[in-house]
């Protein structure tokens, strides 16, 4: 049995394996305990004593890493297989699902996780793999122009929604399918699960802010639960009522699971994983995940203990208020100077991502042009402002507070903005990716 991107704290799975005389391989990228479990080898960079420089791969990475070092012993004689035949270079077709797995797990794009998504867009533009070729298409993605926003928002979610709201096998078989029938069924059932997991998560943070509102108010860490809710979109909640509150989010949730299972979501100041070990024995059962995005399951009747637990927990750990982030802006700029050659300095430093986000530029003064609303119920927002030659260049904003939507044309506007290329429908033209305003 080889395991990916888990394995590394089932000590009794591994164990009744062994008991079976089952080898396990773990190709893991989390913590590893003091004492891990009895498996035949494990891979993974944070074993003490392991020498490799980089640390930080998702679950996928570490995979390729060990697909490289096979591919390499092969080729050097290192088995006794001669049905084993690979070419030179084979491996590196495997990288448009390392640079989406990447991306898609929030990991830094420093280090070696850079000429990874670096290289995996690029394998990405000519992918041979019909799935992802029906879904962009169906999406209205331009491979040729794939990016890592496309990836983030686009992409990778449709591709996690099916272990959340359905089976993962329906993204692996979208993967791996070699008939554009199955890909067309499978890209369709995908999406509709992605507008069920919409629907779901708006439901929830509905219900979850009438919770907080009739409880009295916002605690240190907010913890919130409903036996029907589907624990698999919990994260994605969790995620929305953190960014909104600004505290730790703890949400638990059964559906049709057959146990109790919860997901939580912290910034910087509480550490999720240090605060689950601090609670009470017996609370939490299989804790697991990263500091600031962390699963567990619950017993049931422990439920109505938890924030309690949570609470005392807090006291025990370092710690320190969220707050709100402050925006770190990298340099004013004009309008007029958002063009084709300053996009293609900035393009230098791509692929943008977690710990290599891209540059916040401020805009003063601006005179908003046009306003409009757009997307479901208009959540999103879009403003249009006019060059000094007359051109006009837009600046989004998706699920903008409803504030900006009290922007009216002719105000003047502070903007803190990125710059992207719009590659949408077709499109190729410049636009802003709005991060702040502030009406003047």
């Amino acid at each position: 049995v080889i395991t990916l991107d888990c394995g590394i704290t089932d000590f009794e799975e591994i164990e009744e394996l062994g008991k079976r005389n089952i080898d396990v391989v773990i190709i893991d990228h989390h913590k590893v305990p003091e004492t891990p479990p009895k498996a035949l080898v494990i891979v993974d960079v944070h074993q003490p004593g392991d020498s490799y420089p980089f640390k930080d791969f998702c679950g996928a990475g570490v995979a390729f890493k060990t697909v490289e070092a096979l591919v390499k012993k092969w080729s050097l004689g290192g088995h006794d297989n001669e049905k084993v035949k690979i070419s030179e270079g084979w491996e590196k077709w495997l990288l448009d699902l390392v640079a989406i797995a990447t991306i898609a797990d929030m990991m830094p794009l420093l280090g070696e996780n850079r000429p990874l998504v670096f290289y995996g867009l690029k394998v990405l533009r000519k992918t041979k793999r019909i799935g992802l070729l029906v879904l962009c298409k169906r999406l209205k993605i331009d491979l040729k122009n794939i990016n890592e926003g496309d990836v983030g928002f686009m992409i990778a979610p449709r591709i996690n929604i099916t272990s959340r709201m359905g089976h993962a096998s329906s993204s692996y078989s979208l993967l791996t399918t070699s008939s554009a029938g199955e890909a067309a069924a499978l890209s369709e059932h995908i999406d509709l699960l992605n507008a069920d997991r919409r629907k779901a998560v708006d439901e929830i943070l509905k219900e979850a802010e009438e919770k907080i509102q009739s409880g009295g108010g916002l605690k240190d860490i907010i913890v919130l639960g409903n036996i029907s809710w589907k624990p698999g979109v919990l994260g994605l909640a969790a995620m929305r009522i953190m960014e909104k509150h600004r505290k730790p989010v703890f949400l638990w949730g059964k559906g049709d699971a057959p146990e109790v299972k919860g997901s939580a979501r912290s910034g910087a100041g509480v550490n999720l994983v240090e605060l689950m070990r601090a609670t009470a024995e017996g609370i939490f059962i299989h804790p697991g995940g990263h500091p600031f995005s962390a699963g567990f399951s619950i017993n049931a009747e422990k439920v109505e203990d938890l924030e309690r637990e949570l609470l005392i927990a807090l006291q025990k750990i370092p710690h320190s208020e969220m707050g709100e982030e402050a925006i770190n802006i990298d340099e004013e700029l004009a309008l007029d100077q958002v063009d084709w050659n300053f996009y293609s300095a900035l393009e230098k430093f791509q692929p943008f991502g977690m710990m290599n986000e891209n540059f916040n530029f401020l805009f003063s003064d601006l005179v908003v042009n046009k306003v409009k609303q757009f997307g479901n119920g208009g959540i999103h927002l879009q403003l249009d402002f006019k060059k000094s030659n007359g051109r006009v260049i837009s600046a989004i904003g998706f699920f903008s507070p409803e504030a900006h939507f009290e922007i009216m044309a002719g105000q003047k506007i502070d903007l803190i903005a990125k710059v992207e290329k719009n590659t949408f429908r077709g499109a190729n033209e410049l636009r802003l990716r709005i991060v702040d305003i502030h009406v003047k």
